[in-house]
This record gives C-alpha cells, structure tokens and sequence, in this order.
C-alpha cells in the first residue's frame, strides 16, 4: 500500500499537490484532471485489497517523475510504499572526511524497500537541514561514480565529494564548491551518492 504521510509529506516538501502531478502527467483539462486525482485520492485512501484499473505503481510513479522533472529531486516510486527497509546510517560528512559512527551508536534510516544492501551517511547543509545521502556498498571503485559525487574510502579513512582520476591510477577528491579534499592517494573503493534526502 501506498504510504500517504510520506507522499503527503514529500509533496508538501516540494511546495506540490497532487494536482499539480495529475497536471504534468496528463495535461490540465479540468475534466481529466478531476477524473484522475479522484483516482488518486481513492489510491492514497483505499481499503486494503480494493481494486483499481489505475494501480499504486502506476500512480507512485507519475509522482516520481514529477518530482524528478519538475522539483529535481530523485525518489524512487517504491520509496513511497509501506513496505520499508531500514539501512544505517554509518557516519556524519564533516568537509568531505567521514566521522564514522561506532558500531553501537549506529542509527538506522527508513528509505524504501528498493535500497538493499545501501549505507548512508548524514550532513548538515548551508540552511542547517539534516541531510541523508545514499549509496550502494561497494568493494571496487565504481566508474559511474567518477566526475560526480560519492563515497570513497582511502588509506582506511571515508570521504564524500567529487572523485577524479589522476594519469598514475591515483585520485583527486573535491567538494562541491572544487575545494581539494585530497589529492595522489589510491582509492579502494567508491560508490556514486544515489540519493539526497532532506530531512
């Protein structure tokens, strides 16, 4: 089932409505538009076990594209059912070094049941908002991760920025303004930060 606090609050987040989703995807004739948000509500209030032609997927992924297209925020479809998976959060970015979380003090966060075998870690922005970033365990330097955002680890120690190759196999890593976090060290392993959540 569709988990409506969270679509309610994602939404409200993002200064949206429903309507405005019904809008993106299926254009603003007010009798489609009336038509399809009835269906809508009815999805985000059904009883369990009711049947519709117009399924939850099908809705949590118009939302997903709406909020990806229009509000530049990437939540998968399945982030917003009830069915959840919590992952730990394994540490605080603090100027692109990682403090790591001792194991007894982990925390766990409720991201989505699509994001198995993921970790993430927590900062703090410039408007002082908690910041959830997500990534995928890796054992190997992931391509898709050079040239964007990710966590590395290095010399034993974790960062998070942007990582670049260097011509002797060793990386640069800068944080989103180009400030250098290290330079010519080996990395072991990265991950592309998957997704930002803003608490």
């Amino acid at each position: 089932m569709i988990n409506k606090k969270m679509v309610d609050k994602v939404l409200s987040d993002n200064y949206s409505r429903i309507s405005d989703v019904v809008k993106y995807k299926y254009g603003s004739d007010p009798k489609e538009v009336k038509n399809k948000s009835v269906q809508v509500h009815k999805l985000l209030n059904r009883a369990p076990k009711s049947k519709s032609y117009y399924t939850e997927i099908h809705c949590l992924k118009d939302l997903s594209s709406y909020l990806k297209k229009v509000c530049k925020k990437d939540y998968s479809y399945l982030y917003f059912l009830s069915e959840n998976t919590f992952i730990p959060i394994i540490g605080e970015n603090i100027k692109g070094e990682i403090r790591i979380t001792e194991d007894r003090l982990v925390t766990n966060f409720d991201c989505g049941f699509d994001l198995v075998n993921h970790e993430c870690i927590s900062e703090l922005n410039i408007h002082g908002y908690k910041v959830i970033k997500i990534f995928k365990k890796r054992s190997t330097v992931d391509q898709d991760s050079l040239h964007k955002e990710c966590f590395c680890k290095s010399d034993n120690k974790y960062y998070c920025g942007v990582l670049k190759p260097n011509a002797d196999n060793t990386y640069k890593l800068l944080d989103m303004s180009g400030v250098v976090i290290f330079d010519n060290k080996k990395v072991e392993w990265s991950a592309k930060i998957k997704h930002i959540i803003i608490q």
